[in-house]
């Protein structure tokens, strides 16, 4: 009986052992993503993994790791179902390092800034591909970006306490529609059984909805009166894409993508148009006005940059440009050689 529970023992150290070397592989390589199977499995590793590591700097650092590697499934899945689920946790894993960053000694916790902004710009440049999410879950998906690029403004902001930005993440996880239980439905139905319009009953002071943590109001739309936004009394169905309100504002021929793209609520007349993201590589969709008379006929990019549009280089071996008096026969001086430039330039 005695052997019979040595051997017990010895056999449960030994599978305790595979598990816990199990879970430590899976914490590290993560290889399942969150619309996975076995996923569960991996997650609760990595939780594991996080809640074991004592330092605050180095737990909030591991979770950051975790939510890259999220940000390159979401990446594989864009266009895909997949989508919604891999969002859904990158959303918990950004909850999960603003609260581990509130725990970091003041001491340290700068260095973790530019790491926190690296991740959210990753992911803010992955959204404009999650067409699925997009269509299929619009109000996640605002909700969503909404928070990634308020989130991404304070972290920029170095006079924001990084320690702050656990607040922020706990009003904006009350909003997200897919943490939205059937409470306002039910209010929905008490209001038009006593013949109130849902939509025109506002937040109660105080609350969530009336601090506008689900589409915070920053930079421009700080000042606005509710009516500018909420017509004829209305208040729940108001769109929040920029669109609904800046479409008026688009010049002739303007790029019919997000406007998110390139704007941001501190100032919309100052634009960065991110090429990359835009997936935009052929210059002459939008620049063929920018041309000078008689100008090089060919791509923009043999010369130009997405850098400063005004310092270019012409590449002639790029180009095919053989025949310099093609273009060059302006530049010369008066009873200059006649021949080809390039036998003596």
């Amino acid at each position: 009986m005695r052997k019979i529970l040595i051997v017990l023992i010895i056999i449960s150290l030994i599978m305790t052992t595979i598990l816990l070397a199990g879970g430590v592989a899976l914490a590290e390589q993560n290889p399942f993503r969150p619309d996975e199977l076995l996923f569960p499995v991996q997650n609760f590793a990595e939780q594991t993994r996080a809640n074991l590591t004592a330092d605050p700097l180095r737990r909030a650092e591991y979770l950051l790791r975790i939510a890259e590697k999220r940000v390159l499934d979401q990446a594989i899945v864009a266009g895909k179902p997949g989508e919604i689920a891999v969002l859904k946790s990158m959303n918990e894993l950004i909850d999960q390092v603003l609260l581990a960053i509130q725990k970091v000694p003041d001491s340290e916790v700068e260095t973790i800034r530019p790491k926190l902004i690296s991740l959210l710009q990753k992911i803010d440049n992955v959204l404009f591909y999650l067409d699925y999410t997009r269509n299929n879950e619009p109000e996640l998906f605002t909700a969503f970006e909404t928070k990634i690029k308020t989130i991404n403004e304070m972290v920029q902001n170095p006079n924001i306490a990084l320690a702050s930005l656990g607040s922020a993440s706990e009003q904006f996880r009350t909003t997200l529609p897919s943490m939205m239980n059937s409470a306002a439905s039910q209010a929905d139905q008490t209001l038009k059984s006593a013949g109130i319009n849902p939509l025109s009953v506002p937040f109660l002071p105080g609350s969530a909805g009336a601090q506008h943590a689900f589409f915070p109001l920053t930079g421009g739309h700080d000042n606005l009166d509710c009516t500018q936004c909420h017509k004829n009394g209305q208040y729940a169905g108001t769109p929040s894409q920029c669109e609904a309100c800046h479409l008026e504002q688009k010049p002739v021929n303007h790029y019919n993508g997000e406007c998110s793209a390139c704007h941001t609520p501190t100032t919309w007349q100052t634009a960065t148009f991110n090429h990359q993201v835009a997936n935009a590589t052929n210059c002459t969709n939008c620049h063929t006005k920018d041309k000078p008379a008689n100008h090089f006929s060919g791509q923009c990019s043999l010369c130009h940059n997405t850098s400063a549009w005004n310092q270019a280089t012409f590449n002639h071996q790029a180009a095919g440009a053989t025949d310099c008096q093609a273009c060059h026969t302006k530049d010369k001086p008066a009873n200059h050689f006649s021949g080809q430039c390039s036998l003596c330039h």
